[in-house]
């Protein structure tokens, strides 16, 4: 799935990335706005990529999460959490287990955490109902 980019930006260690919930992002020249092409954190990036990152006002880490497909090596879980260095170096990947997949749409920072919460938009181990 290549994704379309189309819910929000953010600017992260000079790089402004164009974001979805379901892929990974797109990375933008400055200032022209040109696509540059995929950002996979020089190919280490092995998850989805949230369109809700969060980047800490005082480290100037980024963290964010990606649910669904992955290459993680030796993970089973179907969400995945991520920090970046201020610098934009991918730094750790680690698996988050819920109780179920899930659609996990947004998460919070603290001083001291990351907040992943497990009630789901919906849940992704079946069909959607109306």
């Amino acid at each position: 799935r290549s994704g379309l980019a189309n819910t929000a930006m953010v600017f992260h260690a000079g790089k402004l990335l164009c974001l979805e919930e379901g892929a990974k992002p797109w990375l933008l020249a400055l200032p022209s706005l040109d696509t540059i092409g995929r950002f996979t954190f020089n190919d280490t990036l092995r998850h989805n990529f949230t369109a809700h990152p969060k980047v800490c006002p005082e480290t100037g880490e980024m963290m964010f999460f990606g649910y669904g497909l992955h290459n993680v090596e030796g993970s089973d879980a179907f969400i995945h959490y991520s920090v970046a260095s201020p610098d934009g170096d991918l730094v750790r990947t680690m698996p988050v287990s819920f109780r179920q997949p899930v659609m996990t749409h947004d998460m919070a920072i603290t001083k001291r955490y990351s907040i992943l919460a497990d009630f789901p938009l919906w849940d992704m181990s079946g069909p959607t109902k109306e």
